[in-house]
């Protein structure tokens, strides 16, 4: 490390300008909408339940059933890349549960949710995802964690080593890798069979066989245990060319994880992979460096020379590893209370700790005033640990959010218009774009649009919406997969301009407010047009 702390505070500074950088990411294959809707009271049973999710599906795993007030079971009809659609033969009154569980066509990964509606009586709220890990999301969280300290392990190992070789040599310094090596492929292997079997329902070869043998979620799952594998049999030979299946299975990790529904993937993969091996340079090289017994201790002249050589590439290394995890920390919360209110936000507030507490003592060891790289690697193991337990969340709660809002829920119907309200229409590309002001009159308005591409609802979930008034940009919110909302103020008279990201804009003029309602007029034309069809008919009996 540098002898003074600005190369620190520049790096710090950095991790947070990029975490406030944005990055799209897609959330899990989450219920988009729902027939009926979650919390609904219907007067007779619906014939199919369908519901459309977020991201394309597994059609193969991806399921869903609804159990009738009887206890009636009726499992899915049909499964296409954005629907499963049950149908339901019942049409006793009561109160009737959906359970869903889909597997992400992009990512992989394995999300269950349910909702109630019911038939005569009320069901009360309905259920959305419950952001919390089950117990097979937290067995996997603890392989995970085996996994992932097995490989910053490996990769701090070979770091050291490859600075003990430079001149003058530290022949003290050894490193197992083929050892970390091998619990890392293990663990692996462990992670991959238990995700399959989750998405799978069970133990099911079928099911199993189906997960990992087609697309790219399941392709990079085995690579990444074949590249395991290999590093551990290299390192047994060559223990430095290990780096290269190494190199592979990080990446591998990548695309099986989030990074794969960032747009576009190649993004989310490189920004997730530079993080993984940035951790593994700093913090699994702080644990490489546990292991070592250098000659008269860490304040000897053997361990200050290990520790000279280090220090640069931790810095380096922590500022990349800090800048990569605020980035992709920061898209997972909706806030910084989310820090504080939600369990997510409470293990990752765990993790910027331990990574804090980090700091200081690298200082220390690189002031050489107190090295205590034992201390530094339990802490790098509580942030391994914290790390494996957030990739067991089912959403964190941006994405949780994202889902709730994206629920076609009452609020969504407002786009909709009513005889009151003063509606327009319009088009941009393959989109349309109706807009209702409400109330109407001059004053605060709420401009409700309605959005809808050739697509269809998934497709408007996706939508980036922009809503200006009198060349001022409005705060635009989602209610509803079609539908967005925005406060203006209006006098009657302006422009107003609502753009579709990919697609161009529309402009609409404003009318003189209030509008006049066109009831009258609408009833007078149906008047005339009557007549006039009356006297048409009567000419030609004549």
């Amino acid at each position: 490390m540098g002898r003074r702390p600005l190369p620190l505070l520049l790096a710090v500074g950095v991790a947070l300008f990029l975490g406030l950088a944005p990055r799209p990411a897609g959330a899990h294959a989450t219920v988009l909408s729902s027939t009926p809707r979650a919390g609904e009271e219907l007067r007779t049973a619906p014939g199919v339940v369908v519901l459309t999710f977020s991201q394309p599906l597994d059609i193969r795993l991806s399921r869903a059933s609804v159990v009738a007030p009887n206890g009636q079971r009726f499992d899915q009809g049909s499964v296409s890349e954005q629907e499963v659609r049950v149908p339901v033969t019942s049409n006793l009154p009561g109160i009737y549960q959906v359970s869903w569980t889909s597997v992400s066509a992009v990512d992989g990964h394995t999300l269950s949710g349910g909702f109630r509606f019911g038939v005569g009586v009320s069901p009360g709220a309905g259920a959305v995802d419950a952001p919390l890990p089950g117990t097979g999301d937290l067995a996997l969280a603890a392989l995970r964690g085996l996994e992932y300290a097995g490989l910053l392990l490996a990769v701090g190992l070979l770091l050291v080593l490859h600075l003990a070789t430079l001149t003058p040599r530290l022949d003290w310094v050894r490193g197992a890798v083929p050892l970390a090596l091998a619990g890392t492929a293990a663990a692996g292997l462990a992670v991959v069979l238990g995700e399959a079997l989750l998405a799978a329902g069970g133990p099911s070869l079928d099911g199993v066989s189906a997960y990992l043998g087609s697309g790219p979620a399941g392709w990079s799952r085995l690579g990444r245990v074949a590249a395991e594998a290999a590093a551990v049999l290299v390192a047994l030979r060559w223990p430095r060319l290990a780096v290269l299946p190494l190199a592979a299975a990080l990446v591998a990790l990548a695309a099986a994880g989030h990074a794969a529904a960032v747009q576009p993937p190649a993004l989310g993969v490189a920004v997730t992979v530079l993080h993984l091996a940035s951790a593994g340079l700093w913090a699994g090289g702080i644990l490489a460096l546990a292991a070592q017994r250098p000659p008269g201790g860490w304040r000897g002249r053997e361990g200050r020379r290990l520790l000279v050589r280090f220090s640069p590439v931790a810095l380096a290394a922590f500022a990349v590893t800090a800048a990569t995890g605020v980035l992709q920390g920061a898209e997972e919360l909706s806030g910084l209370g989310d820090l504080v209110a939600t369990a997510y936000g409470q293990v990752l507030s765990l993790k910027a700790l331990a990574v804090l507490l980090m700091v200081p003592l690298s200082v220390l060891a690189w002031r050489r005033l107190f090295p205590a790289p034992r201390v530094e690697a339990g802490l790098a193991l509580v942030v391994v640990a914290a790390s494996a337990l957030l990739a067991a969340f089912p959403l964190p709660p941006a994405r949780f959010q994202e889902a709730q809002a994206a629920q076609a829920g009452p609020e969504a119907a407002l786009a909709l218009p009513t005889d009151a309200d003063l509606t327009m229409a319009s088009s941009v590309g393959d989109v349309l774009v109706g807009l209702t002001l409400r109330p109407g009159r001059p004053g605060p308005n709420t401009a409700w649009l309605y959005v809808l591409p050739i697509g269809g609802e998934p497709a408007a979930s996706r939508l980036a919406v922009t809503v200006t008034a009198a060349g001022h940009q409005e705060t635009v919110r989602r209610c509803g997969p079609a539908c967005r909302a925005a406060g203006v103020d209006l006098r009657g008279g302006e422009s107003l301009t609502v753009g579709v990201a990919g697609a161009g804009t529309a402009s609409f003029r404003v009318p003189a407010l209030p509008a006049p309602n066109a009831r009258g007029v609408v009833d007078r034309a149906q008047q005339a047009m009557h007549a006039s069809s009356t006297r048409s008919g009567a000419a030609a009996r004549a």
